[in-house]
């Protein structure tokens, strides 16, 4: 008797350890894999080569969307046109940049860029920044250089080092407990024809530690909630001497910002069919802000949208990626389908094969 069931128990323990191993084998965590980067060279080659980018002269074009992979562009003079596709990333707090410029006059538009700890960071000089969505990312964009134009783009953080940089026609939205532009140490630095919100707990619009800017043809769409809401910090974190001395407005008869609380706070008279109130806008929260000239009516921005992107090609970022030719069976499942096979062989071999009485032997 002991003899008979000696091969079913040393079947079942060894399906015991087959099904144990198929376990391991599925929850075994799987190794991240890190962000690759691809480059546009100084010489205007794409590395890797399967890069999803389309090369039309001098402008780069996405053929899909890109995940988990950054770009470093050394080569200048180049559009890289994003034509309405997205550049995701792993996280804000991931420590990259989606694009690091590395080379001047560069245009990158078009792009949606989401996810990272700063979208666009710029070190050299003479570069645009049009038209692209950026979300969910630590810092929009980073510029630590001169000559830059940041245009007509969907925004919520920059930071700012550098001279002659115009900040124009953007909508910028700023979150609870955030400033939408860090300046620091730098002149000729225009804020223009903007269309700001801030949420009910934002911290500032501009915070700055130095710094010589302009703020003007903006409209600021919730001036009402943004004086009641944080008080001392609605336009400078940190405060500072910088407001007594920087201007609000562009003068007479350019004119200044668009209030939208300013007809409410003030009794104001039209200067001469000119579009500005008569009266100075002075800010709630701090007296020695003040718009001399603000326009009674909003200022046209003219704020594109992104494009809809084409169909995407199916073109991996990964030079490593393959496209297997056949469906792959996970390992646990032809375990199984073995240790199937298996009993239904000892079955038939049982119907097929007669054994002397009292022997275990085959």
């Amino acid at each position: 008797m002991a003899c008979q069931m000696r091969q079913p128990l040393t079947l079942l323990a060894l399906f015991s350890v087959l099904f144990l191993i198929s376990c391991t084998i599925q929850t075994f965590p799987a190794a991240a894999e890190p962000t690759q980067i691809i480059h546009i060279k100084p010489d205007g080659t794409v590395t890797p080569a399967t890069a999803p980018l389309q090369i039309d002269g001098s402008t780069y074009k996405f053929t899909t969307n890109i995940d988990n992979a950054s770009l470093v562009i050394e080569r200048s003079n180049i559009v890289l046109d994003g034509q309405g596709f997205t550049l995701q990333g792993s996280g804000y707090l991931n420590n990259q940049a989606a694009i690091n410029l590395t080379s001047s006059n560069v245009t990158v538009k078009n792009l949606r860029i989401t996810g990272w700890q700063i979208g666009i960071l710029g070190f050299f000089d003479g570069n645009r920044i049009v038209n692209n969505d950026f979300e969910e990312n630590c810092f929009d964009i980073a510029v630590y250089a001169s000559n830059y134009q940041i245009t007509q783009n969907y925004l919520s953080y920059c930071r700012i080092k550098g001279n002659n940089i115009t900040v124009s026609q953007n909508q910028i939205t700023v979150g609870d407990y955030c400033t939408a532009l860090w300046i620091s140490s730098g002149t000729g630095i225009i804020i223009e024809a903007n269309d700001i919100t801030v949420a009910n707990m934002t911290t500032s619009f501009i915070s700055t530690d130095g710094g010589n800017f302009q703020v003007y043809h903006n409209n600021f769409l919730n001036a009402q909630d943004m004086q009641e809401s944080r008080g001392q910090f609605f336009l400078f974190g940190g405060g500072g001497p910088f407001a007594a001395t920087t201007p609000w407005d562009n003068g007479y008869p350019s004119g200044g910002n668009y209030w939208s609380d300013y007809t409410q706070r003030y009794s104001v008279s039209e200067i001469d069919h000119s579009g500005i109130g008569d009266t100075a806008y002075v800010t709630a929260t701090n007296k020695d802000l003040v718009d001399r000239y603000p326009l009674l009516k909003p200022y046209n921005t003219s704020i594109p949208t992104l494009p809809t992107p084409p169909p995407p090609q199916t073109i991996s970022s990964n030079p490593n990626e393959t496209t297997p030719s056949t469906p792959e069976l996970p390992i646990w499942a032809i375990i199984v389908f073995a240790v199937i096979a298996l009993f239904l062989t000892i079955a038939i071999r049982k119907k097929t094969t007669v054994r002397p009485m009292g022997t275990c032997g085959v």
